[in-house]
């Protein structure tokens, strides 16, 4: 019988600290290493485990640490958990200050849809409620269509969030939620991965059915840790960069 090769996915989480990592030569000295100068970087590799570990001291004194590899341990946001029985192939952290990132690599020999459906059961689950408020939004870039976002946020929280004028809202929403209903989005936990584009998805972004999709699912929170935003933005995959930042 054939298996199927198994899917893969990687969870971002990131808090809306600012996170930085210095230059570092791979010899474990860093550039401010020169003529005497003081060491403020290392870099190395364990050989037994494959582990790579930095370190560097930036001017205002702050330490920021870097571990990854298979076997760092996974510390993901309260109420998300490591799909079942997926096999961690790859796990980075980074520390600065109250700041952390995590970005996590598995393997499971479920179905992408399988592995949404339990990162969505737990999204919903950490709002809390199933009465929400469904936004659905298309971002454009020179008329053309690059995003599709499907944003779900709980009624409770946002009332009246439907009857607001298209003038209230500008290219994004987390100013509109922090002024319209004083909620102020601290950090966001995305979990990046790769799809095929559904007939609906498709028509939205003005490409073929089938094509190279990548797909962001976001769950954003308080100030006080409270779910108050869950997201699918679609794009596609043809030349995708992401990058995400929350202050």
């Amino acid at each position: 019988m054939n298996r199927r090769p198994p899917t893969a996915a990687r969870i971002a989480a990131f808090s809306a600290a600012a996170l930085a990592l210095g230059a570092c030569s791979a010899d474990g000295g860093s550039e401010d290493a020169e003529d005497g100068a003081e060491a403020r970087g290392s870099y190395d590799i364990d050989p037994a485990t494959g582990e790579t570990r930095a370190q560097y001291t930036g001017d205002d004194g702050t330490t920021t640490t870097l571990r990854s590899g298979e076997k760092v341990p996974v510390a993901l946001p309260a109420g998300f958990t490591i799909y079942p029985e997926a096999r961690v192939t790859n796990n980075t952290r980074v520390e600065q200050g109250a700041g952390q990132l995590v970005l996590v690599t598995l393997e499971s020999e479920d179905t992408p849809e399988q592995m949404v459906a339990h990162y969505r059961a737990e999204a919903e689950a950490a709002l809390g409620t199933a009465d929400v408020i469904q936004i659905s939004r298309l971002r454009c870039l020179t008329e053309q269509p690059v995003l599709f976002e499907e944003i779900y946020i709980p009624r409770n929280r946002f009332p009246g969030f439907e009857t607001l004028p298209d003038t209230a809202f500008g290219p994004l929403l987390y100013p509109v939620y922090f002024e319209k209903f004083g909620t102020l989005v601290k950090r966001a936990t995305d979990e990046v991965s790769f799809d095929r584009a559904s007939p609906p998805v498709a028509a939205q972004l003005h490409i073929n059915p089938g094509d190279p999709l990548a797909v962001i699912r976001r769950t954003a929170f308080d100030i006080e840790g409270t779910a108050v935003e869950w997201r699918i933005a679609s794009g596609s995959a043809a030349g995708f960069r992401y990058r995400s930042e929350i202050n």
